[in-house]
């Protein structure tokens, strides 16, 4: 196991290198490829069956998953979004449209605190965002640690979408970092576990 600092460091370095490099995906061609995960996404059983998905709004270059809202929304299932409700904290509620999400904490769109608060159901899903991931299924995340104390908790199918030029044989990880146990990219769909 490494020493505590040295993978912190380690995390840091290769957040830094992997923010770079997804800045210089050309739009179409990031545009192009979460069609082609979302098109992946759609057609498992997993989604098909899901009673409830877990989204999150993305910012910047980040993979969209919001253009997967109305359809899901659609078929009557229930959507959900993140809130940070405090410095270590997130909480997932629920939307009935992508017009009640405000810019919150890291100017990310969030839901207000009114709205019904995640409880769990039955197939839920939980979209998990990350910079990358590598082939077990843990990944390198934004270094705040909001999902990986929220999936600690998490008893439904976590979902992780990913460029397959940044999906690594390994990445740092310590022993809070939490797998996903579906990952998609354009290239196809991987289920590791479940």
């Amino acid at each position: 196991m490494l020493n505590p600092e040295i993978l912190r460091q380690e995390k840091i370095q290769k957040r830094r290198q992997l923010l770079l490099a997804r800045r210089e995906i050309p739009s179409e061609i990031r545009r192009k490829a979460a069609e082609q995960m979302h098109r992946f996404f759609q057609a498992t059983m997993t989604y098909q069956n899901a009673g409830q998905i877990l989204f999150y709004a993305e910012k910047n270059d980040e993979i969209p998953v919001t253009p997967l809202f109305a359809k899901a929304h659609a078929e009557g299932k229930i959507c959900l979004f993140p809130r940070c409700i405090s410095s270590v904290e997130m909480k997932f509620y629920l939307v009935s449209s992508l017009d009640q999400l405000r810019e919150g904490t890291f100017h990310i769109r969030e839901p207000e605190p009114f709205f019904p608060e995640y409880c769990a159901y039955y197939n839920d899903i939980c979209i998990v965002p990350a910079l990358a991931f590598d082939r077990t299924g843990h990944r390198i995340g934004y270094g705040k640690g909001y999902y990986d104390r929220f999936l600690s908790g998490f008893h439904g199918v976590t979902v992780g979408f990913c460029y397959a030029d940044f999906v690594e044989n390994h990445l740092p990880v310590n022993q809070y970092d939490v797998a996903v146990d579906i990952l998609i990219t354009e290239r196809g769909l991987f289920r590791l576990r479940g």
